[in-house]
């Protein structure tokens, strides 16, 4: 068992280098109130109930070398899990290499926890081929906050419902997120927006494949607002349907609303 050591003015701290957790019954690392940080990490082979590589609730885990996850399986969260506590404390990852994880919910990353803006800060992290019944790489937990990133590359994941790359079922606010080469066998292939706002900046969302939304996704709920997105060679495969192989919509829904003209639909 790791032993955080407290730290003057801040959370209990634990220092990880040249580690590899591998083949745990009950997840490789927990941390509760915790801040990580990792160089030459590999979490691997595991499983758990919530994040089978990695679960953080109201923790930190910044990479400062190489860190992979990979291979772990969960219900929620084959690769990670992450929840803010108390209403205060916001988990954050950063520069971590998630692929080939498997769950339920959220193959690479599941998101959960008290309604609040951020329960989990993504940072320079790349979600890499994993899979799901639903989120193939990234699922939020319906009505549960919110969570924000920059700089994320979630691509070749596969859900065999819904949200291929992301499947956001509250807020989501992503900057500079690449979201290419995903896979849903029902809606949504890049990103599946179910919250009751989703947004962001610098977007790419190309080469996605669903059924019905190859690019992105938005259910009844959703009101998306989005800047200077670009979305490019994305396709579905229900040719019965006439919902579109780049943006589609349900009754109800506020679908896209792009500021200062900066979508580009190609």
């Amino acid at each position: 068992m790791l032993e955080p050591r407290p730290r003057a003015g801040g959370p209990r701290t634990v220092d990880l280098a040249d580690v590899v957790v591998h083949h745990n019954d009950g997840g490789g690392i927990e941390a509760w109130g915790c801040a990580l940080t990792a160089v030459d990490v590999v979490v691997r082979d595991n499983t758990a109930e919530l994040g089978g590589g990695v679960a953080l609730s109201g923790s930190t885990l910044r990479a400062l070398g190489a860190l992979e996850i990979s291979g772990n399986t969960a219900t929620r969260g084959g690769g990670v899990w992450g929840e803010a506590t108390d209403g205060v404390d916001t988990s954050v990852l950063s520069g971590a290499r998630i692929i080939r994880n498997e769950a339920d919910l959220g193959g690479g990353v599941a998101v959960e926890g008290d309604g609040r803006l951020g329960n989990l800060e993504l940072y320079d992290v790349e979600i890499v081929e994993n899979a799901a019944r639903v989120g193939g790489g990234v699922y939020q937990l319906d009505d549960y906050g919110a969570y924000v990133g920059e700089r994320v590359q979630v691509r070749d994941n596969v859900a065999a419902e819904d949200g291929g790359g992301v499947y956001s079922g509250s807020g989501l606010w992503a900057d500079a997120w690449s979201v290419s080469g995903n896979r849903a066998d029902g809606r949504g292939g890049g990103l599946y927006l179910a919250g009751l706002w989703s947004g962001g900046e610098g977007l790419q969302v190309t080469s996605n494949v669903a059924a019905a939304g190859g690019a992105v996704y938005v259910d009844t709920q959703g009101f998306v607002t989005l800047t200077s997105l670009s979305l490019a060679d994305n396709a579905f495969t229900d040719v019965e349907t006439s919902w579109g192989d780049v943006l589609a919509w349900e009754p109800g829904a506020s679908a896209l609303v792009c500021e200062d003209g900066g979508c580009a639909v190609e």
